[in-house]
C-alpha cells in the first residue's frame, strides 16, 4: 500500500493505491462463511480487490458468500474488483458479488433539506455505508476500539466533523445506527 505523502508546504497528495488479495478455502464438510469487504475510495486513489473462495471436493454442504462493496468519493477515484469462486464440490450454496457506486444524491439532498450541512451529510452517509461491517463485530470492546479510528478517518475523507459522528456512536453493547 502506498501512503499519501506530504510536500514541502505540508499539503497532502490525495492518492493511495491499495491491493487486497484474499483466499478463503473450505476443506471440510458443512462450513459456512460470509465475507464482506467494503472500500471507501477518494480523490485519485485506486483500489484493487481480488477475492477467491475455494470449495474443495470434500467440503460438501458448504455455504459461502463473498461481497465487495465500494464507494467512490470523487470523479478520479477508481476500483477494480474481481470476486471469484472455485467450486470442486456439487452440494454447495455459494455466491459472490461486487458493487461500485457514489453517494446517493437523493439521500444527500434529504439530509441537507433537514438543515445538515453538505460535508456532515456526506460523513453520515459514508458512516452508514461502513456501519454494516462495524455492526458485525460481536465483541463490544473490539467494536468500540475499531470505531474511533474509523470515525476519524471517515471525517478526514469528507472533511466532516468527528464530534457530530461521535454523537451517533453506539453504546458499549449496542449496534451502530444513525438516528
Amino acid at each position: 500500500m502506498e501512503l499519501p505523502t506530504k510536500s514541502r508546504d505540508n499539503s497532502v497528495i490525495d492518492w493511495v493505491s491499495a491491493i487486497l488479495n484474499n483466499s478463503t478455502c473450505h476443506v471440510t464438510l458443512s462450513r459456512r462463511k460470509l465475507t464482506i469487504y467494503k472500500g471507501v475510495i477518494q480523490g485519485r486513489a485506486r483500489a484493487v480487490f481480488n477475492g477467491k473462495v475455494i470449495i474443495h471436493p470434500q467440503a460438501q454442504q458448504s455455504a459461502a458468500k463473498q461481497l465487495n462493496k465500494n464507494l467512490l468519493l470523487g470523479e478520479k477515484a477508481e476500483v477494480d474488483t474481481k470476486p471469484e469462486l472455485q467450486i470442486y464440490a456439487d452440494d454447495v450454496k455459494c455466491s459472490h458479488g461486487a458493487t461500485v457506486g457514489q453517494l446517493d444524491e437523493l439521500a444527500l439532498f434529504y439530509l441537507q433539506s433537514r438543515g445538515i450541512c453538505k460535508k456532515e451529510a456526506e460523513s453520515w452517509l459514508v458512516f452508514g455505508f461502513v456501519s454494516e461491517v462495524l455492526n458485525r463485530i460481536d465483541n463490544p470492546d473490539m467494536r468500540e476500539f475499531v470505531l474511533l479510528p474509523v470515525l476519524a478517518h471517515l471525517n478526514h475523507l469528507v472533511g466532516g466533523d468527528v464530534k457530530s459522528l461521535q454523537e451517533i456512536m453506539p453504546a458499549k453493547k449496542g449496534t451502530i445506527s444513525c438516528q
